[in-house]
């Protein structure tokens, strides 16, 4: 009997019967209540899970599975850092579905996202020679820098991208972010470090601190406060592992022992667990900070350019040039070679924060990515080869930001396909109503699709029609009409 009601079952399982009426009824005979929250409780044997006519909203530690519930909601927020599952789902009464944040407009029933990706280029930031990306844990903060050129952001997730002058026109060689992208930090190879507070519209440097040097390699904590930098050019300059505290106010010299040609750096959300490569040499990580490091390796032919790290430190993941891909599960002490993208030009990595989404980027190839701790991998470019420099990634690996040389940015998401199904009656032959008027409201999407085989084969709609040049089925009786939008993001 009152609006904004949550409830939170801390992790819980409650258990009914499929013969009980919902589990939350918001809209009982004494009223219609709104804002109601499913937090955190697995429900088992409701089939009826929730009757509302306002906002719901469920969210879940873990994956989420609602499958085969009947759902009446008008407006249903979805909230989950794993998969989803409604499978089955009756949803009635949707007038807007928002899952982890997007809103796709009115639905009628869902399926969860088909784990297939598509590149768009950016436009808007033309075809420069891009050598580095970063982006935020959301995936809407994304920078960009350019060799001998200039460093570039966009705050809607690559769609608009702003050209920033103040820290000059370098040559950019590695840049890096905080969580939610307000603090970034970039290195010159030969120049210094450059850092901002606000998002790369104003960028400072402290050059008597970090030095004039080859810089090769930049990486930040969480909160953009421990930075880790590494020197060693590709022209065979070599140099030591500097640390920041302070936001790259200050750096502090971390390795003493023999200047190293270092390609890489990486770290975990906590700034204490580093690991780096060098070209040529061996892989070290560090446990403290960076304070003292731990050879890894033992091989010293490989031409190690590129590592990334979950968010524990634990998983590593790291590529050679002209060789395979390398995964660890246990910090760096034991190594897998990952065959299945094959031996290439890698240039760069990166990781989701559980290790579990990787992608990679070939110079004068594709893009790979892999959904299982890189154990096997899919090409995900197939139109031309491009040399690709770097790759970015969101923190859940759904949203991805690559730069190549010469050509326009790229970024991709995760395509959700939607699907309602319906009842197509034959008219009787006595009947003058045999209107066939199907809507589809499209929302942003830029390229829409239909099916009667749950995409096994799909045909083309244009999206201004609303759906109706969608053709009626072959057969009458109870058909699965599928429809499937691709917005300017994927």
């Amino acid at each position: 009997g009152a609006d904004n009601v949550t409830i939170d079952g801390g992790g819980h399982t409650i258990y009914g019967s499929s013969s009980d009426n919902f589990f939350i009824d918001a809209d009982a005979a004494s009223g219609s209540y709104g804002s109601t929250t499913l937090a955190s409780t697995t429900v088992v044997g409701y089939a009826k899970l929730i009757n509302s006519t306002k906002l719901v909203t469920i969210t879940s530690p873990l994956n989420l599975d609602i499958s085969n519930r009947y759902i009446r909601a008008g407006s249903l927020t979805l909230t989950y850092p794993g998969t989803i599952n409604f499978t089955s789902t009756t949803i009635s009464s949707l007038a807007n579905l928002v899952v982890d944040g997007v809103s796709y407009g009115a639905q009628i029933a869902g399926a969860f996202p088909d784990g297939s990706a598509t590149w768009f280029p950016q436009i808007s930031a033309r075809s420069r020679y891009w050598h580095t990306i970063t982006s935020s844990s959301d995936g809407t903060k994304l920078a960009a820098a350019v060799y001998n050129g200039y460093i570039y952001t966009s705050t809607d997730s690559g769609s608009t991208w702003a050209t920033s002058t103040s820290a000059g026109l370098r040559t950019w060689y590695s840049i890096t972010s905080s969580s939610d992208g307000t603090k970034l930090a970039a290195v010159v190879n030969g120049g210094y470090i450059y850092t901002s507070t606000d998002s790369g519209n104003m960028w400072t440097t402290n050059g008597g601190s970090s030095g004039t040097r080859q810089w090769t390699s930049i990486t930040s904590d969480i909160s953009g406060t421990k930075l880790a930098a590494v020197v060693g050019s590709g022209g065979g300059s070599t140099g030591f592992i500097y640390t920041s505290t302070d936001s790259g106010m200050t750096w502090i010299q971390k390795t003493f022992d023999v200047e190293r040609q270092w390609r890489s750096i990486t770290s975990s959300t906590d700034g204490t667990k580093l690991a780096a490569v060098v070209s040529g040499g061996y892989i070290y990580t560090s446990v403290d900070s960076g304070d003292t490091w731990v050879q890894k390796t033992t091989d010293a032919t490989r031409s190690w350019i590129s590592i990334t790290s979950d968010a524990s430190g634990t998983k590593l993941a790291t590529v050679v040039y002209g060789g395979y891909i390398y995964t660890s599960t246990d910090s760096g002490n034991t190594w897998a070679t990952s065959t299945s993208a094959g031996l290439r030009n890698w240039l760069s990595i990166t990781s989701s924060s559980d290790g579990t989404r990787l992608a990679a980027v070939v110079y004068g190839g594709y893009i790979y990515t892999s959904t299982d701790s890189g154990n096997t991998w899919v090409q995900k470019t197939t139109d031309t080869v491009r040399n690709w420099r770097s790759v970015a990634s969101s923190i859940d690996g759904k949203k991805l930001a690559a730069a190549p040389d010469n050509s326009y940015l790229y970024t991709s998401s995760l395509i959700y396909s939607y699907e309602f199904s319906m009842d197509i009656f034959s008219p009787l032959a006595s009947s003058t109503l045999s209107i066939w008027s199907p809507y589809v409201s499209w929302g942003t999407a830029t390229q829409c699709y239909y099916s009667y085989d749950n995409f096994v084969s799909s045909s083309t709609a244009v999206c201004a029609n609303n759906g109706s040049d969608i053709p009626r089925p072959a057969s009458f009786g109870t058909s699965t009409l599928s429809v499937r939008g691709i917005d300017a993001q994927g």
